[in-house]
């Protein structure tokens, strides 16, 4: 197992993937997000769209366990990262169709264009919609029920996460993670803490809280 945290203004026992979204939005793609660095964890306990009481905490911090991070069973998103040729296979023999170069360029995009791909199809047999965007547009941009698609789709063909640096500069260093199904997900333990006006963690204000 691996151990990762979480953070947030709610208090709870149970991921719930319908809040996906709320505080950070899903540019990293459709999942619970996660990370290796504690400290980073208590800076998004302040939500990014915070107004009003919402911003004044209290915020916590989730210690979490999940299976560890593989090479087989994650998608990483950094550019430098060659999406995995075996990958490519299982995707386009679950598809029923090639993948177009520009779409396995990087992991980014190849999660855009899938997930767009799966929300094209099912508007397509509602007849909600017709004809097919450009390719730039599949891979450039995904809404949350496309980015949801690809999260379903990923997760039923063995990925578990997606992954990227938690600083770029340094991709070898800590890594962020969106867990794709929430019963990969055991929560440790829980903390409430403290943040300074710039939304860092006061340090030694890390109060235990029981669920």
């Amino acid at each position: 197992m691996a151990t990762f945290y979480h953070g947030s203004t709610r208090l709870f026992s149970v991921f719930d993937l319908s809040k996906t979204g709320e505080s950070t939005g899903v540019k990293y793609g459709f999942g619970v997000y996660l990370t290796e660095r504690f400290l980073t964890a208590a800076h998004y306990a302040y939500p990014r769209n915070a107004r009003g009481d919402v911003g004044k905490g209290p915020f916590y911090v989730y210690t979490i366990e999940v299976p560890e991070v593989t090479i087989g069973n994650s998608l990483n998103l950094n550019p430098n990262a060659e999406v995995r040729k075996d990958l490519i296979r299982r995707i386009e023999e679950t598809l029923g169709e090639s993948l177009p170069a520009q779409a396995v360029a990087e992991a980014k995009y190849l999660r855009k264009y899938v997930g767009n791909l799966l929300s094209l199809r099912a508007r397509k047999a509602q007849g909600e919609a017709t004809g097919r965007p450009t390719l730039r547009q599949m891979i450039d941009k995904a809404d949350v029920n496309a980015e949801r698609a690809a999260a379903e789709f990923f997760a039923n063909i063995g990925i578990l996460y997606y992954q990227w640096p938690v600083v770029w500069k340094h991709p070898e260093a800590e890594q962020n993670i969106a867990v794709l199904q929430t019963e990969n997900i055991s929560i440790v333990k829980v903390e409430q803490v403290e943040l300074d006006e710039k939304h860092q963690l006061v340090e030694g204000s890390q109060k235990d809280i029981t669920l």
